[in-house]
């Protein structure tokens, strides 16, 4: 008695296999925060997307007219690159940090996440807030605007910071700070949060959003020693 033989798999069907699998880990459902992959992947596109703001920065610079800010800036290229060669390390460092303040903030709240998930949802964020850097040079390029000089607004505005003057300081920062990717970002992890540690959802958006309030405590750090 001969067994059955397995239904063969058509190129089509692997195909759209593969491909929502590559759908699954560049956009994941949240339940699958912490699976195979989805802790390399978000690094993967963090370096992907600052290489390319990269390209638009340096092509932004070399288009510049002589003595202008974005002159200076492609004098200073190297630089540029080294800083998107090490975006990934400073995505995996952050979100790092940031996992385990959201990991002891969630069992303060009564939540019991694990680890591996929370950390792969914070370098997802790191993903995400990556896309405005991309949308700043992408735009000053398509726009043919003009460099700021430092301390000043970026050239692109991202969110409230239309509204804000570049002499605001502290508040200048804050307003950068208060764009649709930020608005993203806290969807995201508010999703990812009140999924993985079972948790209400007002508890998991409390919980990301002490956390955007940390991350703009320490750009307005970082910018007022600069």
């Amino acid at each position: 008695m001969t067994e059955p033989s397995s239904p063969a798999v058509s190129p089509t069907d692997a195909r759209d296999g593969w491909l929502d699998r590559v759908a699954r880990l560049v956009g994941p459902p949240t339940e699958t925060l912490g699976d195979q992959g989805t802790i390399a992947t978000p690094l993967l596109l963090v370096f992907s997307i600052s290489l390319v703001s990269a390209a638009a920065a340096w092509t932004w610079a070399s288009s510049a007219p002589p003595g202008s800010g974005a002159a200076l800036l492609g004098r200073s290229g190297h630089l540029v690159w080294l800083l998107a060669l090490a975006a990934p390390l400073g995505a995996a460092l952050k979100g790092l940090l940031f996992a385990a303040m959201a990991w002891a903030l969630l069992v303060l709240f009564g939540g019991c996440p694990a680890g591996r998930p929370l950390v792969s949802a914070l370098f997802y964020g790191e993903a995400i807030l990556a896309v405005q850097g991309l949308w700043v040079t992408g735009a000053a390029l398509a726009w043919s605007l003009p460099a700021p000089g430092p301390g000043s607004a970026l050239p692109v505005p991202s969110g409230l910071d239309a509204w804000v003057g570049a002499s605001s300081g502290p508040l200048l920062t804050v307003a950068q700070n208060v764009t649709p990717f930020h608005l993203a970002w806290v969807v995201f992890l508010t999703l990812a949060f009140t999924r993985q540690a079972a948790v209400s959802w007002r508890l998991g958006l409390g919980t990301a959003f002490l956390l955007w309030g940390l991350g703009t405590g320490l750009a307005i750090l970082r910018t007022s020693t600069v």
